[in-house]
């Protein structure tokens, strides 16, 4: 039931997509979209962060299926390697072969926002995919499909302090890429949420970098730092 939805999610982002580009070739849009797929084909670019994250391979497994679906589809899914610069590279050449849809989760925002501008001043449509540029959807870029990571952390933050964490104590955060905006949404989240509980500090943040073994590395460390704290993953925070 859960991989449906998703993949029903993906194949609407798609959908959506072509949506845009052929409503940009009617009504000549400017420079928001371009005309595209005059032959009824639709190449559909993708700058993944890191493949090899095992969430990020699913994210690219479920995409080809939905891709699959719609004939005239034809996805072409790049890894970025967890690499600003091969991202950037990657946007580029998809720019070059003037790709009719161009979907991206950016590693970092900041630095990839100026390949994202390229792509959106040729006319292509760019959905950004669980992480953000800097922007607004719109303007910097046409469309954004992701969790609320500020309201799922701060969900987690309120059961830490009414549920974990009751009588108050001293907490402390691995958080994940800081570059990039799920990690600052999410801590900024988990933080607003343990105010619930004036007796809890959040009193030591360490980034793991969405990186399994700098989690297990950073972890003991940092929880050993303060013996009472309550320590979340980087993969909530």
């Amino acid at each position: 039931m859960e991989t449906t939805r998703k993949r029903r999610a993906l194949k609407a982002a798609l959908m959506a997509g072509a949506g845009l580009c052929m409503a940009g070739a009617a009504q000549a849009a400017g420079p928001m979209v371009k005309a595209c797929a005059k032959d009824g084909q639709f190449i559909i670019g993708f700058s993944q962060a890191n493949n090899a994250e095992p969430y990020r391979q699913h994210v690219n497994d479920e995409l080809t299926a939905a891709a699959k679906q719609v004939p005239g589809f034809t996805l072409q899914i790049a890894d970025g390697a967890g690499n600003v610069n091969t991202q950037t590279s990657q946007v580029d050449n998809f720019i070059t072969q003037k790709v009719d849809l161009l979907l991206i989760s950016p590693f970092e925002a900041a630095p990839l926002t100026p390949a994202v501008k390229r792509a959106m001043d040729a006319g292509i449509p760019v959905i950004e995919l669980d992480r953000k540029t800097v922007g607004d959807p719109g303007k910097d870029y046409t469309a954004f499909i992701g969790g609320d990571n500020y309201k799922i952390a701060m969900e987690a933050g309120k059961y830490t302090a009414k549920t974990l964490l009751p009588d108050g104590g001293e907490a402390a955060v691995l958080e994940g890429l800081p570059s990039s905006t799920p990690a600052v949404e999410r801590l900024n989240g988990f933080k607003d949420g343990v105010k619930a509980n004036a007796k809890i500090q959040v009193v030591a943040e360490q980034a793991a970098d969405w990186v399994p073994d700098k989690a297990q590395t950073a972890s003991p460390p940092c929880c050993r730092r303060i013996p009472t704290s309550r320590c979340s993953t980087p993969r909530m925070i």
